[in-house]
């Protein structure tokens, strides 16, 4: 038995449809200890753990466990064993809850988690400015789920710096930043592009609104979701199309896979069952919860169409003047604008795939990569060195005032995108501490 040696840090957002995610809780507790995730995990859970794929990871370094970190949030053994040792060692006994773990007899394997990061920015921008703590809930970390209903909004998956998507766990996780360049992630409203609203009546939102309501139920120790009551769903709603090939053409369903739910061979994706409720207007809530429909007696007769982008993006094909698109990468290449937009954005502006651009300009794509990769670098240069000159102020003013500039010290002074644990900043702060006389007292 471990007895608990850990701060009993709360879970945030229990019995909501906004509960924190388990790779947000390691990193809370790691900065709520003063460490990095790196090593709380290194240091404290491999050790009693005694896994392998942890052990070699701690030892070695590299990404090797970090890239696969997403599977904390869902329902596999890495969930489980992480679950249970951060809840005897901190003695918190909900955090299985912090995870897909009690829903893993409706949900698959595949498809299910984000591999990193997405978050909303108003969210992350309202909590710091009404000092609330700064976590991701899980809702964020499911693939299906792509927009934030409580600002309307898209949610992003790249660092507005360093463009980078951010792994969902990394040894410098820090919730709220990213774990490239520090860079805060949380945005006001008047920042924000308002293309990106999403209207209540829409699929994302259906979608949101009910996973939402799936992971609030889920907190509650008497719900157990079974994948027989999916099946039930399914076959009703089959049975009521008039059978499988009805079925099939009505909802744009290859056969085989309707055959398979039909047997209850094949658990569906979670996006793809709650785009067949949404098409037929039932939500998760009567299917699974307290106050279930008789699937039997609904009517299915005025099924809602999804548009065919929902449903078969691939077959979309769509025609472009080439010529045309030449000249905008022309323009972009020879701009003398102070930003330089990646080849990932002029294709977002231009309303195609980034591959197609360079299969048809790849000299002009990656004149404009180019570019877009100086500009990002003296960016980066820029950032620096006017983070290095903040950091030596403050020493200054710690120094003239008798503290000892300690880096928890330091970072309580500092904008919240300045990290000493950056090699530059923390090159920065041990220099500035030796020219001035100072003894390294720790941190």
């Amino acid at each position: 038995m471990i007895s608990p040696r850990l701060y009993t840090l709360p879970p945030l957002g229990l019995y909501t449809g906004l509960g924190e995610s388990q790779t947000s809780f390691l990193s809370r507790l790691a900065e709520a200890h003063s460490v990095s995730v790196g090593t709380l995990i290194g240091k404290v859970i491999a050790p009693i753990l005694g896994k392998t794929y942890l052990t070699n990871s701690s030892e070695a370094g590299g990404s090797g466990f970090y890239g696969n970190g997403f599977e904390l949030n869902g329902f596999g053994i890495v969930s489980e064993d992480f679950a249970r040792v951060l809840s005897k060692l901190t003695g918190c006994n909900t955090l299985r809850n912090l995870s897909l773990l009690p829903l893993h007899d409706i949900l698959t394997n595949r498809g299910t988690l984000r591999q990193t990061k997405a978050w909303c920015p108003m969210c992350f921008e309202e909590w710091k400015s009404s000092n609330k703590d700064i976590y991701e809930p899980l809702l964020w970390s499911i693939k299906a789920v792509n927009i934030c209903r409580t600002h309307g909004i898209t949610l992003k998956t790249q660092c507005p710096q360093c463009e980078k998507e951010i792994p969902m766990l990394s040894r410098k996780s820090r919730n709220g930043f990213c774990s490239f360049c520090g860079c805060w992630l949380g945005s006001t409203e008047l920042e924000l592009d308002r293309e990106t609203t999403v209207g209540q009546a829409s699929l994302d939102y259906f979608i949101a609104k009910n996973i939402e309501e799936l992971l609030e139920m889920k907190d509650n120790p008497g719900f157990r979701p079974s994948v027989e009551e999916m099946y039930i769903f399914l076959k009703a709603i089959i049975d009521k199309a008039g059978g499988r090939v009805a079925f099939s053409k009505k909802f744009n369903v290859p056969l085989t896979t309707a055959r398979y739910w039909y047997e209850g061979r094949h658990i569906p994706f979670l996006r793809t069952f709650l785009e067949i409720c949404y098409m037929v207007g039932i939500d998760i809530r009567e299917i699974f919860g307290v106050n279930k429909i008789d699937l039997n007696s609904a009517s299915y007769d005025n099924v809602y169409i999804l548009p065919e982008k929902h449903i078969k993006v691939s077959l979309v094909k769509r025609s472009y003047d080439w010529n045309i698109i030449e000249n905008i990468l022309r323009s972009f290449i020879s701009n003398d604008d102070t930003t330089y937009p990646s080849v990932h954005e002029v294709a977002m502006k231009i309303g195609c795939d980034k591959k197609l651009l360079y299969r048809h300009f790849p000299n002009l794509c990656k004149e404009i990569a180019k570019k877009h990769s100086a500009f990002v670098h003296a960016q980066k240069i820029k950032r620096i060195d006017e983070g290095c000159q903040r950091i030596n102020e403050v020493i200054k003013v710690l120094y003239d005032s008798g503290i000892y500039p300690s880096r928890r010290k330091i970072e309580s002074l500092l904008p919240p995108n300045i990290l000493l644990r950056e090699k530059a900043y923390q090159k920065a702060w041990k220099e500035s501490i030796r020219n001035s006389g100072l003894t390294n007292q720790g941190e």
